[in-house]
């Protein structure tokens, strides 16, 4: 007999797909006012409220700073922010930016919001601590109800940055919130079916405490570099703009990561290498841990482990909107309860691995990843699970997911239900006993729809025509057709009406409790929200710590030590990318500062000035260097045999001009607002990497504006930053005003062949090796020859070249006639030839009268 398998579809609350991966968009919100700035950052798939300490200034860098922070997908300003607030971001290119009301930047407005939310408000903030218990008891009933409730707000623990917080930034948290309150309300729920803004705790940072990188500094660098041209602007979601990366610094760490956890923590830690010593020790700790040979096999456990573990969030925020299947998917292994299981069984998993490490006890940032793996409440929330879900039963489709004995009355319905199928057996052995003669040989099968109830086959495919059965069904009046399929007519008589008061409810009714059911177990486990939610963080940082590992494990790098004082020393530096394209890689070492010995410390140069021919790797050299002191700050592994790195607070590049039709600027006044930034911003901890600045103008004031740069880095003693330049103007070394001395470094990197000549093809052989001095020439005119310049250009270029050294005035050999002029010029020099030929003197024997002289001359202009 055939009816109807119930589907496990009927569940389904809701058709929203979430991906593996939550959006994770990020609000910014910017203020000022009494020339401080404010910033606030929301960060949705972490629901973490961060408010930042109080800058006293505001200008680009501050703005940019902030910017390049939060690498935000929406800024909010204030309709009454000053000019230079809103020229700030908007000259932050590759960002939404949106005015909302002054009214909403507010500490006033913040608190209120926030309390209906039920958000934990730290004393520390300056929120009014006395808010009485009868005022948040007044709220709870509201705040149940209300868009963006959260069931179980955690407690905020004390943050020290939260100290330092002033009303400026906690404005900003109430244009963020009036924000996110927007965005709930205007989607298609009410507000008592909203779903919540998720917020789950207030954070406070301050921008000292992490290492200035502008976006010009990470695009120069290639921490990120998209895989398309589109790719390189920050896109409205970030992390789709960061997600498809080709050769970068991110690709390297991502490739190596096993879940969408570890790859957010990875762009975390790469977008704010962090100023703490402490912080930078405990992730090296971790990463030596990790590779300790005795861990090997743990480690294996932990990457195949960390495979099969996917990001919980996505499936609290469906939890929270009572989504439990995916869209339009049937399947139960891609529903939350399944995710959430497996979720919990290898987190569970992860802790063990995690705590048989050796040495685990002794490295702070392990043990507090295992801390966050809450055991009881990881079991809790897994035992609640199982206790209500039968998984074996429910990836059988149509069989019902609630355990037996959960409920008395859903087992009662369900033993009603599954003895339909004896009961539709004898109603269709009695149904021809109601039905017309000529139809009731034809009657095929009683059948149970959900929607229609309990019907009875007709087969039409019989020795009587089709017609002839339906007209006498038909005339009868307690025989309706209901439709037709497959050649079988469905009809419902009064036998079947009869079975649909009786039976026709407990399909519905077993839905209906079901439904009740899952609810009631998506509230109990939203008990353990923070647990999981923790434990899914715990899981990104392992798993970016491990991906840090993996690195140095495949690249060869070493851990580098840092140190309080202002030096760079390293020895065999490599390009952690360009090392994958040149093989072999030629390593060189680099020191800046108060480099330490074991005989002492010796003074070396803060300044190192790189010259030499083109294509020598000055460029790679500059980057290279750079790369391991940022790599050096995010607590990673450095691709160098050695290092001693300074802590350095800012990394500040001038190695390329990104033109647009947006900036109203030259490429050299792009270059020098970037040397201006450089300039008024860096501190005695700062690295400058300068490429190539001045060759945008002429050359004599390239070289001006050079050496009056080198100056004053070099007037400013220990106060000056540690600077890498590297530049082809030779005039200013090559001029009387040039005068070396120990806080300057010269270098070159070393070229075999003939340097003093530009010959074509000579033979040049590039050895990419830093040598002391000063490296004169070019190749200019090799470099040209070697990329396929036409051989007649090589050579002219190399006469022009050899006039220039002799002080020649090369304006005449550069001088050319037009046609006409050359023509003119060949008939003048035929005329004077003419008259030096003649003879002025006689004709003829007889003196040249003064006709004879004139048809004399007439002659030779012809």
């Amino acid at each position: 007999m055939n009816f109807a398998r119930r589907d496990v579809g009927r569940f389904q609350i809701g058709d929203r797909d979430e991906p593996d991966e939550l959006s994770g968009s990020v609000l910014m919100a910017l203020n000022s006012n009494d020339s401080v700035i404010g910033c606030a950052l929301f960060d949705e798939g972490s629901g973490v409220l961060q408010l930042a300490r109080d800058e006293p200034k505001v200008d680009m860098d501050v703005i940019s700073r902030f910017v390049a922070h939060g690498h935000p997908s929406l800024i909010l300003i204030s309709s009454r922010a000053p000019k230079e607030l809103r020229d700030g971001i908007h000259d932050c290119h590759g960002h939404s930016v949106r005015t909302i009301s002054s009214s909403k930047f507010s500490a006033s407005y913040a608190l209120e919001k926030l309390t209906d939310l039920r958000v934990p408000l730290p004393t520390s903030l300056g929120f009014p601590s006395q808010i009485s218990s009868q005022d948040r008891i007044r709220k709870q009933h509201h705040s149940n109800s209300i868009v963006g409730a959260t069931p179980a707000a955690t407690a905020t623990e004390h943050d020290p940055n939260l100290n330092h917080i002033r009303q400026e930034s906690i404005g900003c948290a109430g244009a963020i919130l009036s924000e996110l309150l927007r965005g709930s309300l205007s989607s298609n729920q009410g507000p008592s079916e909203g779903v919540g803004i998720g917020m789950r705790r207030i954070e406070g940072f301050s921008l000292s405490h992490f290492v200035s990188i502008t976006p010009e500094t990470l695009n120069s660098l290639q921490i990120f570099q998209g895989e398309h041209p589109s790719d390189q602007q920050w896109a409205i979601n970030r992390y789709t703009a960061l997600r498809a990366d080709s050769l970068s610094i991110y690709g390297l760490f991502c490739s190596l990561a096993h879940t969408s956890q570890g790859k957010t923590k990875l762009r975390e830690l790469l977008l704010r290498p962090v100023f703490d010593l402490e912080v930078i020790r405990s992730r090296q700790e971790a990463t030596y841990l990790l590779l300790h040979p005795e861990n090997r096999d743990r480690k294996d456990h932990i990457a195949e482990t960390l495979r099969k573990t996917k990001n919980v969030a996505s499936h609290i925020f469906s939890l929270r909107k009572g989504v439990t299947f995916s869209q339009g998917g049937q399947d139960f292994s891609a529903s939350v309860w399944a995710n959430v299981r497996t979720f919990v069984s290898q987190a569970l998993k992860l802790r063990d691995h995690v705590n048989t490490l050796r040495g685990v006890d002794d490295c702070c940032l392990i043990r507090n990843v295992s801390l966050k793996l809450d055991e009881q409440s990881l079991l809790a929330a897994g035992g609640l699970l199982h206790d209500t879900i039968d998984f074996d039963r429910a990836h059988i489709r149509g069989l019902s997911m609630i355990r037996a004995g959960i409920d008395e009355e859903l087992d009662r319905l369900l033993r009603q239900y599954d003895g339909l199928n004896d009961l539709l057996v004898k109603v269709a052995q009695s149904a021809t006993n109601v039905t017309p003669t000529r139809a009731a040989r034809n009657v095929w099968t009683c059948a149970f729809l959900p929607q229609l109830g309990f019907l009875l086959a007709i087969n039409q495919h019989s020795e009587h025509s089709a017609n002839e059965i339906t007209s006498q069904l038909t005339t009868d009046s307690r025989w309706e057709q209901i439709f037709v399929a497959d050649g079988i007519v469905y009809y419902k008589n009064d036998d079947m009406r009869l079975l649909d008061e009786q039976f026709g409810d407990v399909y519905c009714s077993i839905a209906d409790r079901e439904i009740e059911i899952l609810q009631r177990l998506a509230t109990q486990l939203l008990q353990y929200e923070d647990a999981l939610l923790s434990a899914s963080a715990a899981c990104g940082d392992i798993d970016a710590v491990l991906a840090i590992a993996l690195v140095a494990e495949k690249y060869r790098w070493n851990a580098p030590k840092l140190t309080t004082s202002s030096a760079i020393a390293i020895h065999q530096g490599r390009h952690p990318l360009q090392e994958l394209l040149s093989q072999p890689f030629i390593a060189n070492d680099c020191h800046l500062g108060d480099v330490q010995h074991t005989s002492g410390s010796e003074s070396i140069g803060r300044c190192l000035v790189l010259t030499g021919p083109n294509q020598s790797g000055k460029s790679v050299y500059l980057k290279q260097v750079a790369l391991i002191v940022y790599l050096a700050h995010i607590g990673s592994f450095v691709p160098a045999e050695a290092a001693v790195i300074g802590l350095t607070d800012q990394i500040l590049t001038r190695l390329s001009a990104h033109e647009s039709v947006c900036k109203h600027e030259s490429a050299f006044a792009i270059d020098l607002g970037q040397l201006l930034r450089l300039i008024q911003h860096s501190t005695s901890r700062s690295l400058l990497v300068i490429d190539e600045f001045g060759k945008g103008t002429n050359p004599d004031d390239g070289s001006g504006l050079l050496a009056a740069c080198i100056s004053h880095f070099q007037s400013m003693s220990s106060k000056a930053p540690r600077c890498l330049l590297a530049t082809h103007l030779r005039e200013y070394f090559e001029g009387v005003h040039f005068f070396p001395n120990q806080d300057l470094q010269l270098a070159h990197l070393k070229v075999a062949g003939t340097l003093d000549s530009n010959i074509a093809g000579a033979s040049i052989t590039y050895l990419f090796q830093l040598c002391q001095g000063y490296g004169s020439s070019s190749l200019g005119s090799s470099c040209a020859a070697a990329h396929g310049v036409p051989q007649p250009i090589v050579e002219r270029s190399e006469h022009l070249v050899s006039l220039l050294d002799q002080d020649e005035d090369i304006s005449v050999p550069c001088a050319k006639l037009s046609a006409s002029d050359e023509a003119k010029l060949q008939k003048a020099e035929h005329v004077a030839r003419r008259f030096i030929e003649e003879d002025f003197h006689t004709t003829g024997g007889h003196r040249m009268t003064s006709h004879d002289l004139r048809h004399t001359l007439a002659s030779c202009g012809r």
